[in-house]
């Protein structure tokens, strides 16, 4: 934890750079894939993500925007992968 009270890192396995699920994605969405990573690493809610407004304004990106990456990493299989904290969203 910093002194913010947040989480300053999160372990990635460097696996995900072999792994085709995530090779056969668009690089707009390994990079979402990984900012939410890092998102739900930051807010340190036990993997759960904000609600879809408020993680937008803290991803820097529209809300219709991350609506649509998020349903295509769902319809891929990384639903699964980000937990059932994910499919709440």
């Amino acid at each position: 934890m910093t002194t913010h009270g947040r989480n300053h890192w999160i372990k990635l396995y460097v696996e995900m750079n072999h792994d085709p699920k995530i090779g056969l994605l668009t690089d707009d969405l390994k990079w979402r894939f990984t900012s939410v990573l890092l998102l739900a690493g930051e807010v340190d809610d036990g993997g759960f993500l904000p609600e879809a407004h408020d993680m937008a304004w803290q991803l820097h990106t529209a809300p219709e925007t991350l609506a649509g990456q998020m349903r295509t990493l769902a319809q891929r299989g990384f639903d699964r992968d980000l937990g059932q904290e994910c499919r709440a969203w």
